[in-house]
């Protein structure tokens, strides 16, 4: 995880002094029997890592975006949850990782499955009071 964070802080301090605004997309497949709070856990660990390494690599944060996975069980993982608990779940993974300087984020995904997983995470970060968090999924 450490290796591939400063990989992409590489990335993106490379991309800044060209003038370009990196978009930092660490990965964390969905591949796995793993639960919804596992899931949580590892996208929380990736995430510091990554900022971490942004930090280290003075990387200026106002001048990035995100792109994150959707936090979700592992595909081989007997529970199903809902597309609200998902976005529950990476919202409040978000919270705890995301500083407040990154002006935004980005999600990937399936069609249908993104425009119900991005109301979701809009209700949920109204509920949840973090206005940073607005530039979710836009």
């Amino acid at each position: 995880m450490k290796e591939n964070a400063n990989v992409l802080a590489r990335y993106a301090v490379i991309c800044q002094q060209n003038g370009i605004v990196p978009i930092v997309e660490p990965e964390v497949l969905p591949d796995g029997n793993h639960d919804l709070y596992t899931a949580m856990r590892v996208t929380e660990d990736v995430l510091a890592f990554v900022y971490k390494a942004l930090a280290d690599h003075h990387v200026y944060l106002e001048g990035t975006l995100l792109k994150p996975n959707m936090v979700t069980a592992g595909q081989s993982h007997s529970q199903k949850y809902s597309v609200e608990q998902n976005a529950v779940a990476t919202v409040q993974t978000l919270q705890r990782t995301v500083p407040c300087a990154v002006p935004g984020e980005r999600c990937s995904g399936p069609g249908e499955i993104r425009r119900q997983f991005t109301n979701c995470v809009g209700r949920s970060i109204t509920v949840c009071g973090q206005p940073h968090l607005l530039n979710l999924y836009k």
